[in-house]
């Protein structure tokens, strides 16, 4: 064989094997960056803190999975084959609620992870943290609420979220199937000494009322309030109006001839943290203020 043909063929080796290089190299950058995804995914568990004063909002669970997009919606840059980070999230606080978060974004470079998990057909939530250590730390909110999300850091094998909830919220226990809360305050009748008066609140239990009541408090909505100033002595408003973002709670109903009125200001049910009162009239008698305070069941 010639000097010429070797140099040929040799020319014809160097040609496929670069051909064959480029070829690969989408398919090699591919299994890379899903190598790196796969060295994230996990499940990571941990206690959701308020924003506004660091209270217990609850515990959530995140269960990524990576995976490559298949088939990218609409309005998205993102092309086919992309890595994503598929996730779960499981919250709890009264009850547990599932949403989905089917196209997380990861920097394997700075280790940030953002995904938008839709709760109803009009509004979403967004995680937004840094995948770092065997951890997620980061923030959970309302696209619309921004101000009214919690903090978090979420460990990998953290644990269940209600083993995590008996922890940071001692005596918590799973809602009913009717939802009612039970407040102790003080109050008293006129010139009388203070006593012991309570009240109880109530709403068909929900796991999404639940948690749109702690981020989203905007529609304002029904409740049952009773008023117990004594054991045998009470007065019930079935459908009390509460807005959750004032906190501002207002009922009447009527009475044997008269009309019974109770106003609440900075009531916030499941999300009850500071103190707050309500005030009971009736057209016939004087108010009776009736103060509650911190801590709460």
């Amino acid at each position: 064989m010639s000097k010429l043909t070797l140099a040929i063929l040799s020319l014809a080796l160097v040609a496929c094997a670069k051909d064959k290089t480029a070829d690969e190299y989408q398919r090699e950058k591919a299994a890379q960056n899903k190598a790196l995804y796969d060295s994230v995914a996990g499940d990571y568990s941990g206690v959701v803190y308020a924003k506004e004063d660091g209270a217990v909002m609850g515990t959530m669970s995140l269960a990524l999975t990576s995976d490559q997009l298949a088939n990218p919606p609409k309005d998205s840059d993102l092309a086919i084959g992309t890595p994503i980070l598929a996730g779960s999230m499981t919250y709890l606080n009264e009850s547990k609620l599932t949403l989905t978060a089917p196209l997380g974004v990861y920097d394997p470079t700075t280790g940030a992870y953002q995904a938008d998990m839709p709760v109803n057909a009009n509004d979403k939530m967004t995680i937004t943290g840094t995948i770092t250590g065997g951890a997620l730390t980061g923030t959970l909110q309302a696209q619309r609420y921004p101000g009214s999300g919690g903090r978090f850091r979420l460990a990998l094998n953290g644990g269940s979220v209600e083993t995590l909830l008996e922890r940071a919220r001692p005596g918590w226990r799973p809602a009913p199937k009717d939802s009612t809360k039970t407040f102790t305050g003080s109050g008293k009748f006129d010139r009388d000494t203070p006593r012991t008066m309570h009240i109880e609140v109530s709403r068909p239990a929900s796991r999404v009322e639940d948690f749109l009541d702690l981020f989203f408090p905007s529609a304002e909505k029904l409740i049952g309030v009773t008023v117990r100033f004594t054991d045998t002595v009470g007065a019930h408003f079935p459908n009390a109006h509460w807005d959750p973002l004032s906190g501002r709670v207002e009922g009447e109903s009527p009475g044997n001839g008269y009309t019974m009125k109770l106003v609440c200001e900075s009531f916030y049910f499941r999300a009850q943290r500071g103190s707050f009162y309500c005030i009971y009239s009736t057209t016939r008698s004087s108010p009776i203020r009736i103060d509650f305070k911190p801590p709460f069941n």
